[in-house]
């Protein structure tokens, strides 16, 4: 058994780690240039994952699990915001279908499914086909009245389903090339850029969907990367101003909230994921002392209410909690954070981003979803030994469709698909590409005008060692960069001749790279016992080793409470069968030993049984030694990960 150093460090000195200030960057460029969708393709473990999901899981069902999503209304065009549709707000179902569409686009894409890459075309084409001649793209009535598009005189989805659907026909503009898809997404928001122009969008609703409306900066600032029109960007800074001045739920964005440190945030977590980028743009592209201080306090109230598994604390609403093992924590508000993340690793350059999304993505993300996506838990907590079927309106059960809404379902299927977007990037000087979070994949790009294929090839994150194997159209000089993951050293075998940067947070490889060079990295990654302080005081601790937590897994059972129409899926009632170990406590001394499978690379699905383990000794109530092996979190559905000291 291998033993490793311990490190004991504080929550709030590790989050600080993995939320620098970023606002001290170059403001005049992007740094990094994310890949377009289809130049990076999963291999290994996580197409293995992305293809079982799409083909087993509840997305590609979901069309039969809830009528929600099959409405077509981005093609109808027939909502009107003063009604109801199936007892919801006119606005759901928009979500709704933009939320799967752009699941199954991605992972259809992404894995060569040609079933579901045929589904993607027909979709948008019968969008594309159907918008008249204003361009709108958007699931409400045309007319003069009130409660049509653009007339609202309450609350109001537009700017959020617009959103919605836009990442998903953005998407397949990517993999696709179809420039008349982006012609029309061009047109489309130009349409709504005019309508608003002397109008403010969140003026008129104080609802979900009038908040949501911040996710609109996403689309604006895909578009501005991908034209370089900075008409989009200057609409995204009246629409900024537009937020400050309305009264909606979201206001914890908003100049007016983020002009302080206090309070944290408080209003939904969901929404403030989907536009938490905004002010981070902002600041990269019209730099001030404002910017820079609502840069500032969103990351500082970002990392008080961040869980141990990388999650932000929200039982929809944050409530200016602190985010402890004990918080509960909201499926949709790790999936939007994914992409705000790495459009801010884009103009910001900071890596240390990329931990914490690679935090959630391993952790929180998979520990709160069966291995085979076939229900997902809406609110999930690190630390859960029991779930109440009723609680908050069956959102802490693992379902198909939970009955208090659909998203979180949903938006799992987002989850890889968004991670995969921003493993690779490429250095926005031409001067390179750069391998951002880690995983098997491969990448395509064109370096100083030459064709470069990298294969990255590994099981990480369940194992530390990743070999670059580089296919070169003809030799080239560029400089290859990867990011030190969490901090830590790399031991480099292959480079040969290149001339190697370790400043900073990355590591360059500068030489004249050609086919069949193969760079091997292994990383040292040490156990930290990591301090977890909750509101009261109460301090306990968990165990983290690189990019994975880990926790003590305990036996349940699975009993379905009830399918969803008839297709095969359910939600589901899981309970702990032996809750032996909940009291445990860690030794003052604890010491901690590491061991893993010898070919990580040739397990399929990692997150179904764990491949790897940390041994060490508790403390029973009655003082008694007991030995125990923890596991990745991801690989856990009942589990403690943080735990107190004994006396």
């Amino acid at each position: 058994m291998m033993k490793k150093r311990i490190h004991i460090v504080t929550l709030f000195g590790l989050l600080i780690g993995v939320f620098p200030d970023i606002v001290a960057q170059e403001k005049d460029a992007y740094t990094y240039q994310l890949a377009k969708a289809g130049a990076i393709k999963p291999m290994g473990w996580i197409k293995n994952q992305v293809g079982r999901d799409l083909e087993e899981g509840l997305i590609s069902s979901f069309g039969r699990i809830s009528n929600t999503v099959t409405y077509n209304l981005f093609v109808h065009k027939n909502r009107r915001n003063d009604r109801t549709y199936d007892d919801r707000k006119e606005w759901w179902s928009g979500e709704h279908e933009g939320y799967w569409k752009d699941a199954i686009i991605r992972m259809a894409y992404l894995t060569g499914n040609e079933q579901y890459t045929d589904s993607a075309r027909t979709w948008v084409n019968e969008i594309i086909n159907n918008t008249d001649a204003s361009g709108y793209i958007g699931i409400y009535q045309q007319g003069n009245t009130p409660h049509t598009r653009y007339n609202f005189t309450g609350p109001n989805g537009e700017l959020w389903t617009q959103s919605r659907i836009m990442v998903a026909l953005a998407a397949y503009y990517e993999f696709t090339g179809e420039e008349r898809v982006l012609d029309h997404l061009k047109k489309a928001v130009r349409l709504t850029m005019e309508k608003y122009r002397n109008k403010n969008p969140f003026a008129t609703g104080t609802d979900g969907g009038t908040g949501h409306g911040v996710g609109y900066f996403e689309i604006l600032e895909w578009l501005y990367r991908t034209t370089g029109d900075k008409a989009y960007a200057e609409f995204a800074k009246k629409l900024y101003a537009d937020l400050d001045r309305a009264e909606t739920n979201i206001e914890d964005l908003a100049p007016k909230r983020l002009k302080a440190e206090k309070p944290y945030f408080s209003d939904h977590g969901a929404h403030i994921a989907e536009g938490f980028m905004a002010p981070f743009w902002l600041q990269a592209l019209y730099p001030s002392p404002e910017y820079e201080q609502y840069t500032r306090n969103a990351m500082y109230k970002l990392n008080y209410a961040t869980t141990p598994s990388g999650a932000m604390r929200a039982d929809e609403d944050v409530e200016e909690r602190k985010g402890t093992a004990g918080e509960a924590y909201e499926y949709c508000g790790i999936t939007e954070l994914i992409s705000p993340f790495n459009s801010m690793i884009g103009f910001s350059g900071d890596m240390k981003l990329a931990d914490r999304t690679e935090r959630a993505v391993f952790n929180a993300a998979q520990g709160a979803r069966f291995a085979d996506l076939s229900a997902i838990s809406y609110l999930t907590k690190d630390n859960r030994i029991a779930i109440e079927p009723k609680k908050k309106l069956g959102r802490y059960t693992f379902d198909s469709n939970h009955y208090a809404a659909s998203c979180c379902a949903l938006n799992s299927g987002r989850v890889m698909p968004y991670y995969i977007q921003g493993m690779w990037m490429d250095k926005a000087d031409g001067t390179g590409v750069a391998a951002v979070m880690f995983g098997p994949s491969s990448y395509a790009a064109t370096v100083k005008g030459t064709k470069v294929n990298i294969e990255e090839q590994t099981a990480y994150p369940f194992e530390d060692e990743i070999d670059f194997v580089f296919t070169v159209e003809r030799p080239t000089a560029f400089t290859f960069t990867f990011r030190k993951p969490f901090g830590a050293a790399a031991d480099i075998s292959g480079a040969g001749d290149a001339r190697i940067d370790t400043t900073g947070q990355t590591v360059t490889l500068t030489k004249v790279w050609k086919t069949g060079d193969k760079v091997r990295v292994r990383f040292d990654f040490d156990i930290e016992q990591v301090a977890d302080v909750d509101e009261t005081g109460n301090q306990q601790y968990f165990i983290q080793r690189g990019p994975l937590l880990y926790a003590l897994a305990f036996p349940y059972t699975r009993q379905k409470l009830k399918e969803h129409g008839d297709s095969g899926f359910y939600q589901w009632k899981v309970t702990s069968t032996d809750r032996e170990g909940w009291n445990y406590r860690l030794p003052r001394n604890a010491s901690f030993g590491f061991a893993g499978k010898e070919h990580p690379r040739d397990v399929e699905f990692p997150f179904d049984q764990p491949v790897l383990k940390i041994r060490t000794r508790f403390e029973d109530m009655h003082g008694n030694k007991v030995n125990a092996s923890l596991v990745p979190m991801g690989n856990t559905v009942m589990r403690r990960v943080a735990f107190p000291i004994a006396p």
